[in-house]
């Protein structure tokens, strides 16, 4: 806890060992029976943080439309970075001292690119051929990693140009499903489940 307060006041660049316990007046001998440094300390604030995220994730929404289970997940995982934007901008720094982090993050985006493709395969939107085709893979790797870039830029690197959308989570959301909506299943949704995208869906699915 007291890593993750001060990786959220200071970022991870400028946490130090004195900052960590200082945060909640514990001894620094205390922190080194747990930890040999602060990369250790932040490594397993990162893997807390991983675990209670799959833990309170939406499962088996009851949402009626495939389009509004995407919107559903995407509300909540938006939510996630909101909340957790100090911790998510220090694992980016630590990742460069941590390539297991790389390694773990790989294989999370991995295995949720094959739930994705059996969730394709069950809705019959892609046969089973498909699903052996690792252009197929390809695909699903290439649309999450649009998603979490993005999210990145907008709620963690803060980009300037992308400071309007940080204020409107619920337009990012919208977007990001329409988008993962029409690349992955092909179609638009019901326009009047869309609200400030329902132009933009309207008029580029009568492009020829």
């Amino acid at each position: 806890m007291a890593t993750a307060l001060e990786m959220e006041r200071v970022g991870y660049e400028n946490m130090t060992v004195d900052g960590i316990v200082e945060t909640v007046d514990m001894a620094r001998g205390t922190f080194y029976l747990y930890f040999e440094n602060r990369a250790e300390a932040a490594k397993a604030v990162m893997r807390r943080y991983e675990a209670l995220r799959r833990r309170i994730r939406p499962k088996n929404s009851k949402a009626p439309t495939i389009y509004e289970k995407i919107l559903k997940y995407n509300l909540y995982y938006i939510g996630v970075y909101v909340r957790n934007a100090g911790l998510l901008a220090g694992r980016e720094m630590l990742m460069r001292e941590a390539p297991e982090l790389n390694l773990r993050r790989d294989q999370m985006d991995d295995r949720w690119a094959r739930v994705v493709m059996r969730d394709l395969h069950t809705r019959n939107c892609i046969t089973t051929e498909d699903l052996k085709n690792p252009a197929t893979r390809l695909m699903v790797r290439a649309t999450i990693s649009m998603v979490d870039d993005l999210l990145r830029e907008t709620f963690v690197y803060k980009s300037p140009s992308m400071a309007e959308f940080a204020a409107d989570e619920k337009l990012v959301a919208e977007a990001i499903s329409l988008a993962w909506y029409r690349i992955l299943y092909g179609k638009t949704p019901d326009l009047k489940l869309l609200d400030k995208t329902r132009s933009f869906a309207e008029h580029t699915s009568m492009a020829g």
